[in-house]
C-alpha cells in the first residue's frame, strides 16, 4: 500500500542510486527479493557491480507488485547468514530496503498490517557472524512504518537506520555514503579489554578487529599508547602493557607499549588509525547507548571484559560478560560459554559483586553458575549476577490502512540495550480490557481493537515486560519497564454524531441478552497433555502468561514435547495433527491464528531430555537430514510461517503435518546413516510457536499457556530393524562389547596353546617312559633265554667269545657239524696261556637223559612264565654277550689255553 503510494518507479529509481553507492568496482554482490516469492535475484558470487543496476530495474518486470503484498524481513536475514557464510577477511554489509512494515505474506491475496512479521529471530546470529546490517526505510514513519520493527536488526538503531523523504532523496543518498564508506573504509572495533594484568591471569591488553581496510592501528588507555601495527581486513589484534602482572596475551597480531588503566571499574579504551587525530572507536566503563542507563557489570578476579558476539554495539554494558575463563586474546568472542562444573564455588567468584541476591551461592547440580534470586532486577550470568536492560521510551502512533479501511495502533519502544535473545511481552487496553501479546525481539506491535487512548487510562495504557532465558540455567528471568506509551495521534471520528433520540423508550428492554458476553477470548495448543492446557487446566486465562510468570497452584510451566513416533506401517503420507482451541470453550468467532514453525535440525534422545537441556538448545546453523524424515509444511526451510483459522461455530483449528520417511535405504553393502543406532536413537526437532490470533468479532485475542511446544519426530525401533539387514542391525551392539569379545578369544587361543604344550610334554614323557620299560623288559627277557638260546636247534653256533676253538688248527667255521669236512689255511699261532674256567651249567626243571644236542629239550618252567618282551621297532640295539647267571654253584675248575697272536 505505502509502496503504491509513493511510487514504484520512484522507490526502485532510489534504490538504483544507492546500490552505486555501496558498490565497489571489487568485492562480490548478490540480490534478493523478499515479498511474498522471496526470491534469490542474484547470489553473493556476482563481480560485476554494473549488473546489479540493470537487476534492481528489472524486478517490477519480474514481479506482479501488486501481488507481492508481504514484506518477510526474516527471510532476508535468513538468506544473508546463508550467503555470507563461506565469506572470510572481506568487511560483509546487508542493506535492506523497506517501504513499510514487516508482514507476513501467506495470507492468500492480501494481508493486513496487524499480520506482521518478525525480523528478529535470526538477528542474534547475523551479528555474531560479524555482519553489519543497515536498514534504509522508505517513507514516513508513523504512517508507513515505525523504526522499532527494524531495530533489532542493526548495531546502532540512531545511526543504522536511515529514514527516507521521498521529497528530498538526495539527502539520504549522502547519509547512506557516509554510513557505509566511514572515515575512509577504517572499521575498528574493541572487543575485550582486560584494565589490570592480574598474576593468573593476562597482562593488561585491549583487543580489537578490524572491519575494514587494512590499516595500522594503535590501543591507548588514559595511561599511554601501544605502538602501530598493521593488521588485515576481518582479523583480531591485541596491544597489552608488559610491565603489568600475569602471562604475556599471545595473539598472530600483537603490540606491546600499551599504558596503565584507571583500575577495574574507571577505564576508558580507544582504537586510533594512524594519521587520524580522533580515535575510531571508545569504549567507556560505565557509559550507555542513547538512554542514558548503565547495564555495566564488574568482573570478578582473573576474569576480562569481554563482548558476547562481535557485532554486538559495544556502548551497551550488558552487552559485555565478564570472560569465560581467564580471557581470550586475539580471538573471536563465543555465542555461549563452556561451563565447568563446581566454577561457581571458587574462592575468586562473587555472585553478588553487582549487588544482586543469591542464596544459595550456585546453582543445582553442577555449581557451574550463580543463582541469582528472580526480584525483577538481576538474572543469571557466568558465574555472575547481572542487571537486566529494559526499555527507556514507548510512543503510540495510529495508522490507517486504505485496502482495508481500517485502523491499528502501533506501539514502538526503545529496545532494551541488548543484542542478545529477549522477548517483550506488552499488555494494553483493548476493546474487551486488557490484552497481552508477545513480539519476540521485535519493538513494536500493531495493534486491532484498541481501546481509545485518553488522559485518564494514559497511565495505564500499556505496560511493557522483558523476558530474559539466562546461560546455562535456563531459567527465565523477568522484568516490568517503568514506562508509558503516549499515543501521539488521537483516534479520529470517523462520521458526526447522530442525533439524539427524540423521544426515550422509559420501559426496559424486553428480555436479556441472548448469549452471555465474554471476556477476551484466547487461544491456546491442545491434545499436548492428559488435560487442556496442561498444569494450567481450570485455572485463569493468565497462567503462565508471560511464559514462566503466573504459576498455577499446582505444577509448573513447564515446555511441553508432542513425540511423533513413525511406525513402520506408516512410512509416506502420514499426517499428525495439532490443534489450537478457543479459549473459554464456550465462545465461539471466526479467529485467525498465526505460528511459526521453526526447524532445529537433528538431536540425540539425551539432548531434549529435560526442560533445562532444551533451554540450551539453538537451531543449528547448517541442518542435516541424514534421518531423511521430511516434514511439511515446513520442508527444507529453517522457518515457515503460516496461519489457520477457526470458523465461526467451530471451537479448534488445526496444523497439518504431512511426513514421508520412506527414503531411508540400507542393504548389506551400503548405507545411507552410519549406525542403526542413529537410526534409532536421533530425532528431528521442530519448535511451534503462537504468535497472535485475530477474532473477527472486533474483540482482542490474548496467547495463552501452552503457545509453545517442541515437535519431535523419529522412526520407531521396530521401523529402523525394518530398513536394516541383520547383519548390519547387529552392529547396535555397544561398541565395548566388540573389546570384551577380542579379550575373550585372545584368552582363549592363549589357554589353547599352553594347554597344547602341556599336553605334547605329557604324551612325549609317557612314550619315553614306555620306550624304557620295553627295553628293560627285552633285555631281561635277553639275559633269561641265555646266550646260546638256540642250542637245540641245528648246528652249533659259533661263541663270540672264544678266542679260538680248542684242538683245532684251523680258523673256527660256523658251518656248524661240518667243521671236519672243510679244511682252511691255518692262520693263527696261538699261545697256550694257564687260565681258569668255571663252567656251569643252569638247570632248568628235569634232566633230560639223553644227552644229544640235536635232541629238542623241554623248555625251562620258569622260561615258560616269563612274557614274551614286545618286538621294538622304534630303536635299534646292539646287544653284547656277557655270561649267564647260574642258580648252582656246581662247577668245575680246569685250565685252558688260549692263543693271541
Amino acid at each position: 500500500v505505502s509502496l503504491n503510494r509513493i511510487g514504484q518507479e520512484n522507490y526502485f529509481n532510489f534504490i538504483t542510486k544507492a546500490a552505486d553507492i555501496v558498490s565497489q568496482s571489487t568485492g562480490l554482490f548478490g540480490l534478493f527479493a523478499f515479498g511474498s516469492s522471496r526470491t534469490s535475484i542474484s547470489t553473493l558470487s556476482t563481480t560485476n557491480y554494473s549488473s546489479i543496476d540493470s537487476s534492481i530495474a528489472n524486478i517490477p518486470t519480474q514481479f506482479d507488485i501488486d501481488t507481492e503484498y508481504g514484506n518477510v524481513v526474516a527471510a532476508s536475514v535468513t538468506n544473508a547468514i546463508s550467503e555470507f557464510s563461506s565469506i572470510t577477511g572481506r568487511q560483509k554489509y546487508h542493506i535492506i530496503f523497506s517501504a513499510g512494515f514487516p508482514l507476513f505474506s501467506d495470507f492468500g491475496s492480501s494481508t493486513r498490517l496487524n499480520n506482521y512479521d518478525n525480523p528478529c529471530t535470526n538477528a542474534p546470529s547475523s551479528k555474531q557472524q560479524n555482519i553489519q546490517t543497515f536498514v534504509v526505510l522508505y517513507g514516513e514513519e508513523g504512517k508507513d512504518f515505525v523504526k522499532g520493527s527494524y531495530s533489532c536488526l542493526v548495531e546502532d538503531p540512531d545511526t543504522d537506520i536511515i529514514i527516507v523523504d521521498p521529497t528530498d532523496t538526495d539527502a539520504s543518498l549522502a547519509a547512506i555514503s557516509e554510513l557505509l564508506c566511514k572515515s575512509d573504509g577504517f572499521d575498528v572495533k574493541i572487543t575485550e579489554v582486560n584494565p589490570v594484568g592480574q598474576t593468573g591471569g593476562y597482562q593488561a591488553y585491549i583487543e580489537g578487529i578490524n572491519r575494514g581496510m587494512e590499516a595500522s592501528i594503535r590501543a591507548c588507555f588514559s595511561g599511554g599508547c601501544s605502538g602501530y601495527i598493521t593488521v588485515p581486513t576481518g582479523e583480531y589484534f591485541v596491544a597489552y602493557d608488559s610491565t603489568s602482572n600475569g602471562n604475556i596475551p599471545i595473539s598472530s597480531h600483537s603490540i606491546t607499549g600499551l599504558g596503565s588503566s584507571n583500575g577495574n571499574t574507571g577505564w576508558v579504551a580507544t582504537l586510533e588509525i594512524n594519521g587520524y587525530s580522533s580515535p575510531i572507536d571508545t569504549v567507556t566503563y560505565g557509559g550507555s547507548g542513547s538512554s542514558g542507563v548503565s547495564d555495566w557489570q564488574i568482573v570478578n578476579p582473573l576474569k576480562t571484559y569481554e563482548l558476547r558476539g562481535v557485532g554486538y554495539n559495544n556502548q551497551y554494558g550488558a552487552n559485555w560478560r565478564q570472560s569465560c575463563d581467564t580471557g581470550s586474546p586475539g580471538t573471536a568472542p563465543v555465542s555461549a560459554c563452556t561451563t565447568t562444573a563446581n566454577s561457581c564455588l571458587q574462592t575468586d567468584i562473587d555472585c553478588t559483586i553487582n549487588g544482586a541476591t543469591a542464596s544459595p551461592k550456585c546453582g543445582l547440580p553442577n555449581s557451574d553458575y550463580c543463582a541469582c534470586d528472580i526480584d525483577g532486577v538481576f538474572m543469571s550470568d557466568y558465574d555472575s549476577c547481572i542487571k537486566m536492560p529494559l526499555p527507556t521510551n514507548c510512543r503510540g502512533y495510529i495508522v490507517n490502512d486504505p485496502s482495508f479501511s481500517d485502523e491499528f495502533l502501533v506501539l514502538e519502544w526503545d529496545r532494551a540495550e541488548w543484542d542478545g535473545d529477549i522477548e517483550y511481552a506488552v499488555s494494553y487496553l483493548s476493546v474487551s480490557g486488557t490484552s497481552i501479546e508477545f513480539t519476540g525481539e521485535m519493538s513494536s506491535i500493531v495493534i486491532k481493537g484498541y481501546a481509545p487512548y485518553t488522559s485518564t487510562n494514559a497511565q495505564d495504557y500499556a505496560d511493557l515486560k522483558v523476558n530474559y532465558i539466562a546461560p546455562v540455567s535456563g531459567s527465565q528471568y523477568s522484568a516490568t519497564a517503568d514506562i508509558t506509551c503516549p499515543v501521539i495521534t488521537q483516534t479520529p471520528t470517523k462520521s458526526p454524531t447522530a442525533e439524539p433520540t427524540a423521544n426515550p423508550i422509559m420501559d426496559p428492554t424486553g428480555g436479556p441478552t441472548p448469549a452471555p458476553s465474554h471476556d477476551e477470548p484466547g487461544v491456546y495448543i491442545d491434545d499436548i497433555c492428559n488435560v487442556a492446557r496442561c498444569d494450567c487446566f481450570e485455572e485463569n486465562r493468565n497462567c503462565c502468561t508471560p511464559f514462566g510468570s503466573n504459576l498455577p497452584s499446582t505444577g509448573s510451566c513447564e515446555q511441553q514435547i508432542k513425540y511423533i513416533e513413525i511406525l513402520s506401517s506408516n512410512t509416506e503420507d502420514y499426517q499428525e495433527e495439532i490443534a489450537f482451541r478457543l479459549y473459554p470453550d464456550s465462545y465461539t468467532a471466526e479467529t485467525i491464528v498465526y505460528y511459526q514453525l521453526t526447524a532445529y535440525g537433528q538431536f540425540n534422545y539425551t539432548d531434549i531430555a529435560n526442560e533445562t537441556t532444551l533451554a540450551t538448545i539453538s537451531p543449528r546453523e547448517n541442518i542435516t537430514n541424514t534421518l531423511k524424515i521430511f516434514v511439511d509444511p515446513i520442508g527444507s526451510k529453517n522457518v515457515y510461517y503460516g496461519n489457520t483459522t477457526i470458523v465461526d461455530g467451530d471451537s479448534f483449528a488445526t496444523l497439518t503435518l504431512d511426513i514421508n520417511a520412506n527414503d531411508l535405504m540400507c542393504d548389506e553393502d551400503n548405507c545411507e546413516i552410519a549406525l542403526f543406532d542413529e537410526c534409532v536413537e536421533q530425532t528431528l526437532l521442530f519448535k511451534l510457536n503462537t504468535i497472535k490470533c485475530d477474532v473477527d468479532d472486533g474483540k482482542g485475542c490474548i496467547i495463552m499457556y501452552p503457545s509453545t511446544i517442541w515437535i519431535s519426530v523419529f522412526r520407531s525401533k521396530t521401523f529402523c530393524q525394518t530398513i536394516f539387514p541383520p547383519n548390519t542391525s547387529g552392529s547396535e551392539l555397544p561398541s565395548y562389547l566388540w573389546w570384551v569379545i577380542i579379550a575373550l578369544i585372545v584368552f582363549a587361543i592363549i589357554m589353547g596353546c599352553l594347554i597344547y604344550r602341556f599336553w605334547t610334554k605329557q604324551k612325549q614323557t609317557v612314550k619315553e617312559i614306555g620306550d624304557v620299560e620295553d627295553d628293560l623288559i627285552n633285555e631281561v627277557n635277553i639275559i633269561e633265554q641265555g646266550i646260546a638260546k638256540d642250542l637245540d636247534r641245528g648246528d652249533i653256533m659259533f661263541n663270540n667269545l672264544a678266542t679260538g676253538v680248542p684242538n683245532y688248527t684251523r680258523a673256527m667255521d660256523p658251518a656248524g657239524n661240518i667243521l671236519h669236512e672243510r679244511q682252511g689255511r691255518e692262520e693263527n699261532q696261538f699261545a697256550h696261556v694257564d687260565a681258569e674256567v668255571f663252567q656251569v651249567r643252569q638247570h632248568f626243571g628235569p634232566q633230560p637223559t639223553d644227552n644229544s644236542i640235536h635232541t629238542r629239550t623241554q623248555q625251562p618252567t620258569v622260561q615258560q612264565q616269563q612274557p614274551q618282551a614286545p618286538m621294538n621297532s622304534g630303536f635299534a640295539y646292539t646287544q653284547y654277550p656277557y655270561p649267564t647267571p647260574t642258580q648252582n654253584n656246581r662247577g668245575s675248575k680246569s685250565k685252558s689255553n688260549s692263543n693271541s697272536q
